[in-house]
């Protein structure tokens, strides 16, 4: 069983969020559907874990942000931890 995608997340400027996603190539097309109104910024595979990466950028309001976070993890099972 493939574990959930797992991901980072930066405030670039304000409001311009980036958002970093580890996961199998299997949801990878998932992946990009649940961000399909971001721009797809990167991409990449770590050899080390055979997964996908790929980074994602919009400009967005703080509080429509917190919502898509909490959506993420609620209803899509995508685990994001802001960069620090």
């Amino acid at each position: 069983m493939e574990s959930a995608p797992k991901g980072v997340y930066w405030e670039t400027e304000e409001d311009v969020y980036n958002i970093q996603i580890h996961c199998a190539e299997a949801q990878a097309a998932i992946v990009r559907e649940v961000f399909s109104d971001w721009s797809d910024v990167a991409q990449g595979i770590d050899p080390a874990k055979a997964e996908k990466i790929l980074i994602f950028k919009k400009k967005t309001s703080k509080q429509e942000f917190n919502k898509l976070l909490s959506n993420l993890t609620l209803n899509r099972n995508i685990i994001l931890k802001e960069v620090t």
